[in-house]
């Protein structure tokens, strides 16, 4: 699992905040993470989204209804694979998340 290495704490709250959700609007993102870390501000969001879209993390598709064009981020396999990962490590530990 070298990739759970290479991620910072936004990435991990982006991994885990999609874990059990189907997909997610950069928006909804930062609600879903709100919940249970630090405040995260949409762009940080963004650029931690394109950082796991090049890891193969996560995959995003356009809204097809209204309004169009909102980008909707959800994990790849392997994406659910190290959000798994990490939900394991933060609960042995006992961090929530």
């Amino acid at each position: 699992m070298e990739d759970i290495v290479r991620l910072n704490e936004i990435d991990q709250d982006v991994l885990l905040a999609l874990l059990n959700k189907d997909k997610l609007g950069i928006r909804e993102l930062e609600e879903e993470i709100k919940k249970v870390s630090k405040q995260r501000s949409p762009n940080a969001i963004t650029k931690s989204v394109d950082k796991l879209l090049k890891m193969g993390l996560v995959k995003e598709e356009k809204e097809e209804k209204p309004p169009r064009g909102k980008r909707l981020i959800y994990l790849t396999d392997k994406g659910k694979e190290v959000a798994q990962h990490l939900k394991s490590i933060y609960e042995l530990i006992g961090k929530s998340g």
